[in-house]
């Protein structure tokens, strides 16, 4: 809400610093924070509604940018709904469910025999110790779910930045390629939610996340195949794929979480994930950036000054 004000470069950029410091203990938090309220069997299908909310947030707020589109100067609508909503998670949402006052005596027992068996345990854990931060450290098992957060998320990030760019490459120009990316991100919230589903119930969460980008690579690669002038199909083979791309995300984090052995590990490690899973953006914001400065350079007329590549 504050950067709406901003007068200059120097101040939108400081405010965007605060506002990355702000945010990047978010997901990793939301993460942590079911660990102490989910059995694993139960935590795919809860982390999936959560994520399947970014996808939907892009829907929503293609059909938003539509709307929006011709009002210069309306300020507040992104900053305002976050500053309410976060005073009533600071004042009502609990830790962890021993502590909830809105429990009885035996919710919370329940609650502490539910988690019995459960890597995190907030009951007789104080804080994280450095020989447990060692430990999980020298876990080299954790640098291959680094390694796949990383490259998985090369794709959903880029799906996720450049899917209007995209779509208007895909011959839907001005607002319109806006509403055109609605049914994608809706498909992908729901992909998400329904083969986490499906991962709990079958303790395939392995399986599952192996699925989805099998599934992606195909449908893009089949993408690839068409004839550019063939609109409609490669733009129902971008909803498929980018559906295929991010509906791993809830079977992911609870097969990661489930590999955690105790409640240092948990800790350190989803910070570690989500902020490794951070290099995926940065290669997808590069790589494509560059795609798209060649294609632009090569349509340059003479005396027209190029894109720095």
């Amino acid at each position: 809400m504050v950067m709406a004000a901003s007068q200059n470069y120097i101040t939108v950029l400081l405010l965007r610093l605060l506002i990355g410091a702000f945010i990047a203990g978010l997901a990793p938090g939301i993460i942590y924070f079911s660990t102490f309220w989910y059995r694993l069997q139960e935590r795919s299908v809860r982390m999936s509604l959560i994520m399947a909310s970014t996808p939907l947030g892009a829907a929503f707020g293609g059909s938003v940018a539509y709307g929006v589109g011709s009002l210069n100067g309306v300020r507040g609508l992104e900053g305002a709904p976050a500053c309410l909503l976060a005073i009533f998670v600071f004042l009502f949402l609990p830790a962890y469910p021993e502590n909830a006052t809105w429990l009885s005596d035996d919710d919370h027992a329940l609650a502490i025999r539910r988690m019995k068996h459960e890597s995190s345990k907030s009951v007789g854990h104080a804080k994280i110790t450095w020989d447990g931060a060692k430990s999980t450290l020298k876990d080299g098992r954790l640098y291959l779910h680094y390694l796949f957060a990383v490259v998985s998320f090369v794709l959903s990030a880029a799906i996720g930045l450049f899917t209007p760019t995209i779509v208007s490459g895909l011959g839907y120009q001005g607002r319109n390629a806006q509403l055109f990316v609605i049914p994608l991100f809706a498909a992908t919230s729901v992909g998400t939610v329904g083969l986490s589903a499906v991962a709990d119930k079958y303790r395939a969460w392995s399986m599952c996340v192996l699925l989805s980008q099998i599934l992606a690579g195909v449908t893009f690669i089949a993408q690839g195949i068409l004839s550019p002038t063939a609109f409609k199909a490669r733009y129902t083979l971008l909803c498929f794929g980018s559906m295929f791309a991010f509906m791993h995300s809830g079977a992911a984090t609870a097969w990661f979480t489930g590999n955690l052995r105790d409640t240092n590990a948990t800790t350190l490690a989803i910070a570690i994930s989500t902020t490794v899973t951070l290099a995926g953006q940065v290669i997808a914001c590069t790589q494509l950036l560059r795609t798209i400065y060649k294609r632009r350079n090569k349509k340059l007329q003479t005396g027209q000054n190029p894109w720095i590549v």
